[in-house]
This record gives structure tokens, sequence and C-alpha cells, in this order.
């Protein structure tokens, strides 16, 4: 069961980096806009605006795609220098540009308030997980348990790009009006994500206490 829903996972996260990597297309062709950056208005039209979201952009699909072999135990086994060299890759595309245009863009992001809110939250939550992530490699106890668990937060954050679509799709299919389905979309795929990456955490701990004491010898 577990073999399985992990296999299937895997295969949601490669589809829909697929599906990302394909939408954000658009916004690198000269003379197509996309549908995106036409709604925006006025503010579409704007240098900052347009520097800011091409730079998220990119720096997000480098992330995600740099992300993608991380959780492999057999790299980093194996290949424990690429494992090293993605994550500097990671780290830095989130902390250096990533986040940064995020917090530029979610001022003027749909939604309103609540649209504003939630992806300055988003922002603040990635920037934040990921860091404590880094900086758990870069203290003098080197805390590999730290670091992973930071680090799956900070993947679940950065994931929420794919379970936004599939949530703002299914509503849409739904009937859901575009308003309320774009908030919804918004506030589960942040909530949803975070619990999925505190679940992964708490899975994670029972498992290795399971095997710490089946393995550790009785001194009694």
């Amino acid at each position: 069961m577990a073999t399985t829903l992990r296999t299937i996972s895997w295969m949601v996260l490669i589809l829909g980096t697929v599906l990302i990597f394909g939408a954000s297309v658009d916004y690198f062709v000269i003379g197509d806009s996309g549908h995106f950056i036409e709604e925006k208005g006025d503010v579409g039209g704007d240098v900052v605006w347009l520097a800011m979201l091409f730079a998220h952009v990119s720096s997000g699909l480098l992330a995600l795609l740099s992300s993608l072999l991380q959780f492999s135990r057999k790299l980093l086994s194996r290949i424990p220098a690429l494992h090293r060299w993605l994550g500097r890759i990671y780290v830095v595309s989130v902390l250096g540009i990533l986040c940064p245009s995020g917090f530029y863009l979610a001022l003027f992001a749909k939604g309103g308030f609540w649209g504003r809110l939630g992806f300055l939250l988003l922002g603040v939550l990635t920037f934040h997980f990921t860091l404590q992530g880094f900086l758990a490699l870069r203290r003098g106890s080197r805390d590999m348990n730290r670091h992973i668990e930071f680090m799956i937060r900070s993947f679940a954050m950065l994931t929420t790009a794919i379970t936004f679509r599939i949530g703002h799709l299914t509503f849409y299919l739904l009937g859901m009006d575009d308003a309320t389905n774009y908030l919804v979309s918004l506030w589960l795929s942040i909530g949803g994500n975070a619990l999925l990456a505190e679940w992964a955490i708490r899975r994670m701990l029972n498992r290795r206490t399971s095997i710490s004491a089946i393995t550790t010898p009785r001194t009694t």
C-alpha cells in the first residue's frame, strides 16, 4: 500500500511539473502574452512587474526540477555530491529569486485582500522553511533530521503550484464561480500541503522510532 501511494504521488508530481512547464512557456514567447498577463490589465504591461513574473516563473521551475530527485535515498547514498549541488541550486533559486519576486507579485494578486494575504503567507512560509533547512546543515551540529523536516515543509509549499491547479480545475468542473474557486483553491493548497508535510514528517519519525526499537539491544 505504501509503495503504491508513493508511486502515485511521484506520478502526480512529475505530471504536474510537466503541465506547469508547458503552461509557463507562453510567458517567454515574444508577442504571446498569455491569458494570465492579459487579465492583469495595466499592471501586465509594467516592466518591473513583468521582470518579476519572469524571474518568479523561471526560478520556480528551476527549484521544482532540482527538487525532484532530492528525496531519493539511492541518490543520496550513491551520489551525495549531486544531492548537495541540486540542494544549492534549490536554496539559491528559492531564497534569492523565487520568494523575493513572489512577495512583489503577491501585492498584485487576484482575490483581493485574501488572495494577496494567501500568496504573502505562502512566500513567508516557503522562505522560512527553506532557510531553516539550509541553516540546519550550516551549524556545527549539522542536524540532518531538522534539515530533512524543514526541506519537506519547503517542498510542500513549493508544490502548491501543482495542487492549486488541480484544485482550481476540479472546482471549475464542479461549477464553482471563478472568484470563489481561486481563493478556495489557493488556501486549500497551502493548508492541505502543510498538513501533508507534517503527516510525512510524523510518519518518517514513527518509522525511525520503530526501527530503533527493533534494532536497539536490550540492556536488561
